[in-house]
């Protein structure tokens, strides 16, 4: 059986090696300099180990099966711990047979593992029953490093969600505790029964736009949504057709990878039936993905529910993110650490794009021959031979390019030296590949 598996591990990866080759064989250009001989140098350093397989090819016959693979090092131990409290609450009071169905998330809120123990036809058990409800105890040690998170449904076993058809999820930057009613999808950071008027008059939204297009899209807001439209002097709101800019807004502002805006709103120690702010993030008339019936990933308003924020000065904040349907209340963590899946494309011999991705900081290709890269949170690359440079690209995607790779997700573009990848580019065909984004401690 072992025997086996690492056979089918061989084919993939000659597939994944012939595919990358493929894309990289139309490189060409001049010499590079001192840095891409330094490259070329290593990289061919590294073919030459390759030409020399230590490692028998026909393993299936091998003498010493625990030495036929060399494997990629464990991931680096997670430190997490603890439990995170789920809340329900009932009108009626009966949590009879109600359980949770979990699964685990990454940074994209995509399912990566069950969470064990848990199907469908088997929820978590409720832990107990408080003074607001059931609640359950999820245990943040069993999840895999790479999770962000848990997606979760309150339901009973073969039986829909409360409420019916919608997936919710929780990232443990959130915190470790959240509370949810019967009928509603909101999640509630604090017990929405425990907690006085806010002092709140300005909820400062953060959006975060991968491809860094702003000036496509725009606000639908109404004067019934919780906004304070006295405080809009010569803003023209519920016309669909024409969205409000952001720059339009109070305090707006472009910071790094994002715009940052202040939404007014009536302050619920005045009026205590406010308890939330409600709008719509959707297209411009001139976006050329659907125009103004384009909202980003949504299908419902967005809605910034009060009893989740915590107000300084009368300023609460909230985040958004480009086609991703979550306010968050605290700032999101939207990094993507993998070197066991693919995460980015090659559109051609120079062209890189990594979905999901801001282009803040610095980039680099990293390139081992042993695939014994690891890229920890926080930390250095460990197990690389090398690097190579990359820049981010601000041209323009060649069309045919682009109507090839039309599918993949708005993300930063990145560039590989011409001369680079003329000197490298057929040898980087046969190493494992890692990009890698940098703050300034590398």
């Amino acid at each position: 059986m072992a025997c086996a598996h690492s056979a089918s591990w061989h084919r993939l990866l000659a597939m994944g090696l012939l595919a990358v080759s493929a894309m990289l064989s139309g490189c060409g250009g001049g010499q590079g300099g001192g840095e891409v001989a330094e490259a070329r140098q290593q990289v061919q350093s590294i073919r030459t180990k390759l030409a020399t397989p230590a490692l028998p090819l026909n393993i299936c016959n091998a003498i010493d099966t625990s030495m036929v693979l060399s494997p990629v090092p464990p991931p680096v131990d997670d430190p997490r711990t603890g439990t995170v409290k789920v809340h329900y609450y009932r009108a009626d009071g009966n949590y009879t047979d109600f359980g949770l169905h979990v699964w685990q998330i990454n940074a994209a809120n995509a399912y990566i593992a069950d969470y064990p123990g848990v199907s469908w036809p088997n929820p978590l058990p409720q832990a107990g029953v408080d003074d607001y409800g059931a609640y359950w105890l999820i245990d943040k040690s069993v999840f895999r490093p790479d999770a962000a998170g848990f997606g979760f449904i309150v339901h009973k076993a073969n039986s829909d969600g409360d409420p019916p058809g919608v997936d919710r999820f929780w990232t443990f930057a959130d915190g470790n505790e959240l509370w949810l009613k019967s009928g509603e999808t909101t999640i509630y950071r604090t017990n929405p029964f425990g907690t006085g008027a806010l002092d709140l008059n300005t909820v400062r939204v953060h959006y975060q736009r991968y491809d860094g297009d702003y000036a496509n899209w725009g606000l639908h807001l109404w004067d019934t949504n919780g906004i304070d439209v006295t405080r809009l002097p010569g803003v023209t709101i519920g016309v669909w057709e024409s969205p409000v800019p952001f720059a339009a807004m109070p305090n707006y502002a472009l910071g790094a990878g994002e715009v940052v805006f202040d939404m007014p709103v009536v302050n619920p120690k005045v009026d205590a039936t406010r308890t939330a702010l409600e709008f719509i993030i959707h297209g411009m008339p001139s976006n050329p993905n659907g125009g103004v019936n384009n909202k980003d990933g949504w299908t419902n308003n967005i809605r910034v529910d009060y009893a989740n924020l915590s107000p300084t000065g009368g300023v609460a904040d909230v985040w958004l993110v480009q086609e991703t349907p979550i306010v968050y209340y605290a700032a999101p963590d939207t990094r993507q650490i993998s070197t066991t899946d693919a995460r980015a494309y090659w559109f051609n011999s120079e062209l890189i794009k990594w979905p999901r991705v801001g282009g803040s900081g610095s980039f680099k290709l990293y390139y081992g021959a042993a695939g014994q890269i690891v890229t920890p949170r926080d930390g250095l690359v460990i197990g690389a031979d090398g690097s190579l440079p990359l820049s981010v690209y601000e041209g323009s995607i060649p069309d045919d390019v682009a109507e090839r790779f039309k599918y993949v997700p708005a993300g930063t573009v990145l560039k590989l030296d011409r001369a680079t990848a003329a000197a490298v580019g057929r040898s980087l065909a046969t190493l494992q590949l890692v990009v890698v984004q940098e703050d300034a401690n590398g």
